[in-house]
């Protein structure tokens, strides 16, 4: 509930970067529905990719292996058209089910108009000739689309570390290798359910759908070449400037991960928003921190924006 609310500022985000959708490295299935424990929960194994089978997702929600392989066969084609590769030299290594911000799964181009509406999905990672890719579908696998913004590293990497600040004694960590950020997080917030970026406080009412909960969604992606974090931070105030604006945006400087970052706050919106924004190594990254205006979550959500803002890491 609280994400369809937030949707008109999640797109514009979006509208900034080429691309999104990371994924969470979780310790089991039905993580979200643990206790919390007192250590940090983190398990970065990955899963070597046999030569000749279709392996299950390496990272972030697994589905069943009869689902993935449907979806992948079903677009095999349309990636290896895309791209200019025989079928067989598309390889899958990894498949997670999102929810893109728009009909052109997050990746329109310039001069094209998309629905504005939330579109059940897919995101593959796939290996071409030994490079990494992006792949978006919509959840019929009808719609095809190559991240064309950026090789991604490889994600079988086997001897993956997780850097020690994202590792916080009582804390859970939230890693993402491909994306290549980390940061811990307050154990009574679980992560999002739908394979995005975010965490959200635990429910302290199940049965009532109402409830305003403080959470934190992470939106990133490759940058224009000529970017810089001015620039982009710039660009987005616009939507929100003007003489019928109904808010004047606060900016602010803090220093994340070691390096500066801009916040802007009262972000308009259903529920109103603190927006972090960094640029490390050509990535755009935008933290989002929501409601701000609402004081019965007042409490959870600077307990999460303290913790994230302090711990978060970029890993090369």
């Amino acid at each position: 509930m609280i994400k369809r609310w937030f949707i008109s500022v999640v797109v514009g985000c979006l509208l900034l970067i080429s691309a999104c959708a990371p994924s969470e490295i979780l310790p089991e299935q039905g993580a979200a529905t643990q206790e919390a424990r007192q250590t940090p929960i983190i398990d970065h194994t990955l899963s070597p990719v046999p030569e000749q089978t279709t392996p299950l997702p390496t990272i972030g929600i697994i589905i069943p292996q009869e689902e993935a392989e449907m979806i992948f066969e079903k677009v095999r084609t349309m990636i290896a058209e895309q791209i200019r590769v025989s079928e067989k030299e598309v390889k899958l290594i990894e498949i997670s089910p999102v929810e893109w911000p728009d009909g052109c799964l997050g990746l329109a181009s310039p001069d094209e108009m998309c629905l504005q509406v939330i579109t059940p999905g897919y995101r593959l990672l796939i290996e071409v000739n030994g490079n990494i890719l992006e792949v978006r579908t919509d959840q019929n696998g009808n719609q095809v689309r190559v991240n064309r913004g950026t090789m991604l590293p490889d994600v079988r990497e086997s001897e993956k570390k997780v850097p020690a600040r994202c590792q916080q004694e009582g804390m859970n960590s939230y890693v993402d290798f491909t994306d290549g950020f980390c940061f811990a997080y307050p154990s009574d917030f679980i992560p999002d359910p739908a394979g995005l970026a975010a965490v959200t406080a635990r429910p302290k009412n199940p049965s009532n759908p109402e409830e305003v909960l403080a959470r934190m969604d992470i939106f990133s992606g490759p940058a224009v070449s000529d970017a810089t974090l001015e620039k982009l931070v710039s660009e987005f105030r616009k939507q929100f400037e003007g003489p019928n604006s109904p808010v004047t945006l606060r900016q602010t400087q803090i220093m994340l991960a070691g390096e500066p970052a801009e916040v802007l706050e009262p972000v308009p919106g259903r529920l109103s928003s603190r927006i972090v924004f960094a640029l490390h190594n050509g990535f755009f990254y935008q933290l989002i921190f929501f409601p701000i205006d609402e004081p019965s979550v007042e409490s959870d959500l600077n307990r999460l924006y303290e913790a994230v803002t302090s711990t978060f890491t970029f890993i090369p």
